[in-house]
């Protein structure tokens, strides 16, 4: 049987969680859409007070997505990893920080192992970039989108999974773990900006074995007939509608 639900679920990965991030602090220091204006006022300001082209661009990206849920009324999941991994990016960043403040040479950034990494950061840059990820919830729910974070990630369950899924397609480890996660939430899309998953996601549904395969693992997993189970598509950042 399968659940009733009231909203289609679209679960995010972490590119797409950092480009909502980005935006979301901007919005709320700018008083923009979704705090103020509309989108179509927030784009404007974007590409007319962000000189950066990067910038302008993930940040354009993050106010797609973020009208796109509000318009489709999408229920948005998102994996704890994917936390983790947000975490490790921005220890990396701040140790980068202050070892290009060191005037680092540039045969020496061909050697940053973790060690490096750790060596420039004290206990209270850890400390602040735990609470800027976990801000991050708060965020969302001030952007009134509803959201779920890890509550389908049965450790176990999520691990055993991306194991089958990495011996039937390949993704790297981070990735198979947040297409479990999808898998667990029983997502109608994946939202991502990492055209190589996107492509992997939707050949695993559009070619019949591995379709048929995946079907029968959830059904193990969730003590249903395969015939109930819908594997998620993949889309990209959506473009705003005009």
């Amino acid at each position: 049987m399968t659940k009733l639900r009231l909203h289609k679920i679209a679960f995010l990965d972490t590119n797409v969680l950092h480009f909502m991030d980005l935006y979301l602090r901007q919005a709320k220091d700018g008083r923009i859409f979704p705090f103020g204006d509309d989108p179509a006022a927030a784009k404007k300001h974007l590409n007319t007070t962000i000189k950066d082209t990067s910038l302008k661009s993930s940040l354009n990206k993050g106010l797609n997505v973020i009208e796109y849920l509000g318009r489709t009324n999408c229920r948005v999941e998102y994996s704890s990893a994917s936390e983790l991994e947000l975490m490790a990016g921005r220890a990396r960043g701040t140790a980068i920080k202050n070892a290009a403040a060191e005037g680092i040479p540039d045969r020496m950034w061909t050697r940053f192992p973790e060690s490096e990494i750790s060596d420039r950061l004290i206990a209270a840059d850890l400390t602040a970039i735990g609470d800027t990820v976990k801000g991050f919830r708060t965020l969302l729910h001030e952007a009134r989108i509803d959201v779920a974070v890890g509550g389908t990630d049965r450790t176990r369950d999520v691990l055993e999974l991306a194991k089958n899924v990495m011996g039937l397609a390949y993704m790297s480890p981070i990735d198979s773990v947040i297409y479990a996660a999808a898998l667990m939430a029983e997502a109608d899309q994946m939202v991502s900006d990492d055209g190589y998953l996107r492509k992997t996601v939707n050949r695993l549904k559009k070619e019949s074995v591995t379709k048929r395969q995946l079907e029968s693992l959830m059904a193990a997993v969730f003590l249903r007939k395969p015939s109930s189970i819908t594997l998620p598509d993949a889309m990209g950042i959506p473009h705003r509608r005009r």
